[in-house]
């Protein structure tokens, strides 16, 4: 059939946007395109995502965003997976501005030309304010889009009629279905790090949730041609029925109990997310039901047939009930049977980096006109023979951060050898900010940007660095709700920077010391709250461990980082090895002839770090650390520590054990320190003593560990 060609656009059209997926699609991709184009309804956007593509697709899709400002491109930066691509783009356009309609798209079919007039204005038939499902038939085409197909209806039977149908078979396809605005941003988030996820198609998600809290409706009308061919996702299931084919599935019952499976772990997916939602009637026919799956058998059986279930063809439903019967399905129940062609999310590398690179009002007037983070590094002196001091950097780059150019130099340069992105420290003080300009500036700057995210270092500032920590400089308060908002616009300016690091659109970030804060799990929670006014799904908060908090103490965070060394230092380590260190020390210091040096040995502690068993405290994800190497006698002077023995082959040996079990245990991110804490002696930077050593040691090891190519 055809639909409309005649193209209409009013000021007052109801706004649709249109979320594709793409891989490896260049062989089809243009069609499906064209067919999009030529719609008779204009006022859509389009947002296309790809998933790693190795072809011509990403060219393809960058030339038609260049012929239409409609379609903007997205890449996924892992996990990867059909399923997994298209929560990541949902969950990205829920922080856009929002649209009055969403449809789905994948990159291999056509649509017909009337296909979004069409749903519009079946749309308009519904209340915006109740969550409404629009799904209508198909025909289906082969590879060389010839008809194979009149209608998948008549031969699967896609209405169903029942809302409890949904959970036992899946009718819906995404690339013909149409939601309005409450239903798509009402439906609770999928996080995609959730490995188990990456076999829950969206579409059918979604169906779940219309058919429990609003409407779900099948509209017998023909929209679009379906691609069927090789492998695409529904390629492997015959779309005919027919007794050779009801002989054949009865021949292969395993194939069959497995195919159940794989809908039924959906099925329990969505009733474990939409469970706390549901009324006290409605859970405990949502409880029957999951249970009754888990169980198998005449259990499973009779509540299939109490509900009434209906799954279209008769035959579909007979099977249905068999396979529930024989409980055969319950072998597959495993999620990890179907992953395999997931490609889990790497674990990414953030940098902590350190803005006092320049001068400032405040800085002048503690510590001496134009007193930078250098002054303190130029004037260190070697303690003992041998030590090495004053670091320089190469070429003695003495930069100056109010040159944006250096921080664009050192966020490629960052990029190039490993580091996914920076944890840029901030400094709040009650309003009053210090260091805040080269943040600012990065942050308002156009282009390519290194992913980064905030650190809030919320101590107060005192005169330790001269042995006087009494002496408080700038002190820190936190009042309540209009001091907690003041900080929360600030923090927002950089949240809203496309580059800013978020986790399932909740922008991530780091408090120091969160034990330090009066109130901070209702400072948390009112941010939590704020954040989602704006459109965000929250803050993704990450409390650290550290020398002061030794685990974390927040209900509203959602993580903790391991600040290393001076964590495992302090609070990993056994009785002997802290006994060990006391001696070592002592030793040292007769030997140099020292007194206050504290002397820890670096592969001794790098060990502890990366052998010991870390079970993630308090219910949250763990973000381990690392450390490049650590002197602080710039900023300490005779009452240093040091940690001995630091060289980039044992570096490299460390970072590569380090990145293997973050890989392993699903950790989001890995806190390095850090890039340019030059008064500490942690930093990446290339030196006149090792060069570019320690950043080709990083970039070894994640090439081993996460097949990086340089």
């Amino acid at each position: 059939m055809q639909l409309g060609r005649n193209r209409i656009m009013t000021n007052e059209e109801s706004s649709v946007l249109i979320l594709m997926t793409a891989y490896n699609g260049e062989r089809f991709l243009r069609a499906q395109m064209d067919s999009i184009l030529s719609q008779t309804y204009m006022n859509w956007m389009l947002f296309v995502q790809d998933d790693g593509s190795t072809d011509g697709t990403n060219v393809i899709l960058a030339e038609y965003a260049a012929k239409d400002a409609r379609i903007c491109l997205y890449k996924n930066e892992g996990p990867h997976g059909a399923f997994l691509n298209f929560h990541s783009l949902i969950n990205k356009a829920r922080r856009e501005k929002s649209f009055d309609y969403y449809m789905f798209s994948d990159h291999d079919d056509v649509w017909l030309p009337g296909k979004i007039e069409f749903f519009v204005r079946q749309m308009e038939q519904y209340s915006p304010d109740m969550p409404v499902m629009l799904y209508a038939d198909m025909c289906i085409i082969d590879e060389n889009g010839k008809v194979t197909q009149d209608s998948l209806d008549a031969q699967l039977g896609l209405r169903l009629s029942g809302k409890w149908d949904r959970f036992y078979q899946h009718s819906v396809y995404g690339c013909n279905t149409c939601l309005n605005r409450v239903l798509f941003m009402s439906a609770p988030t999928v996080d995609v790090s959730d490995r188990a996820a990456a076999i829950l198609s969206h579409d059918n998600y979604l169906a779940k949730y219309a058919a429990l809290f609003g409407r779900i409706v099948f509209i017998p009308e023909v929209t679009m041609q379906y691609r069927r061919y090789g492998k695409n996702v529904t390629a492997a299931n015959p779309m005919t029925i027919t007794p050779g084919r009801v002989l054949s599935r009865v021949m292969a019952f395993d194939d069959l109990a497995k195919d159940h499976a794989r809908t039924y772990l959906q099925t329990l997916y969505t009733l474990d997310a939409l469970m706390p939602l549901l009324p006290v009637n409605e859970r405990k026919i949502a409880e029957e039901v999951s249970k009754s799956i888990q169980k198998g058998g005449f259990s499973a059986l009779s509540v299939f047939l109490r509900r009434g279930i209906r799954c279209g063809k008769v035959i579909r439903t007979v099977s249905r009930g068999l396979v529930l019967l024989t409980g055969r399905y319950r072998k597959y129940m495993n999620p990890e049977l179907f992953l395999k062609n997931v490609t889990p999310r790497q674990t990414k590398l953030l940098a902590l980096y350190l803005p006092q690179y320049h001068t400032f009002p405040e800085n002048d007037a503690w510590w001496g006109k134009g007193f930078t983070e250098w002054t303190n590094v130029r004037k260190a002196k070697p303690l003992y023979k041998g030590h090495y001091q004053p670091e320089i950097p190469l070429n003695n780059d003495y930069y100056d951060l109010t040159d944006y150019s250096v921080m664009k130099r050192q966020m490629e340069n960052a990029k190039k050898y490993g580091i996914d992105g920076f944890c840029y420290y901030h400094y709040w003080f009650d309003g009053h900010l210090l260091m805040e300009k080269p943040l600012e500036t990065m942050r308002d700057a156009s282009g390519e940007k290194l992913p980064y995210c905030l650190c809030w270092a919320n101590e107060p500032w005192t005169r330790a660095w001269d042995g006087k920590s009494g002496i408080v400089l700038m002190p820190q308060n936190y009042g309540g709700e209009k001091e907690w908002e003041k900080h929360f616009q600030y923090l927002l300016s950089f949240f809203r920077d496309r580059f800013y690091l978020k986790e399932d659109n909740a922008p991530v970030l780091v408090v120091y010391r969160c034990n330090n804060i009066p109130d901070c799990d209702a400072m948390a929670a009112y941010w939590n709250r704020r954040a989602r006014e704006e459109g965000f799904s929250g803050i993704y908060l990450i409390e650290e461990v550290n020398t002061f908090q030794k685990e974390p103490v927040l209900s509203e965070s959602k993580a903790y980082l391991e600040f290393e060394p001076v964590f495992t230092t302090n609070h990993r380590r056994s009785f002997l090895e802290k006994a060990l260190d006391k001696t070592r020390t002592v030793l040292f210091n007769l030997v140099t002839r020292n007194h206050c040096i504290h002397v820890y040995k670096y592969d001794m502690v790098w060990r502890n770090i990366v052998r010991r068993k870390e079970v993630p405290m308090n219910g949250k994800q763990r973000c381990p650390g690392a450390f490049v190497r650590w002197d602080n006698t710039p900023r300490k002077g005779s009452n240093a520590i040091f940690y001995a023995g630091a060289s980039p082959k044992s570096f490299e040996k460390f970072m590569r054990k380090q990145l293997e079990r973050s890989e392993k245990n699903s950790c989001r991110y890995i806190f390095l320190n850090a890039w340019n804490e030059w008064g500490e002696g942690a930093y990446m930077e290339p030196d006149s003593r090792y060069g570019w050593a320690f950043l080709n040691a990083l970039n070894k090891a994640k090439k081993r560990v996460q097949g990086y190519v340089k």
